[in-house]
């Protein structure tokens, strides 16, 4: 299982991607706070991590 954390604020979000044992599949990073930034998560991590 992969894991999505997202920690909302007014104008930027940080994310992190871990799997279900824990470990870290993406280095955290910062996204702005838009539709069209949200909708692209899922293409932009789909490729192998790390």
């Amino acid at each position: 299982m992969i894991i999505v954390g997202i920690d909302i604020a007014k104008n930027k979000h940080d994310v992190i991607i871990i799997d279900s044992n824990g470990n870290t599949l993406t280095k955290s990073f910062r996204i702005s706070n838009s539709h069209c930034v949200l909708g692209n998560i899922s293409t932009t991590k789909s490729r192998p991590l790390i």
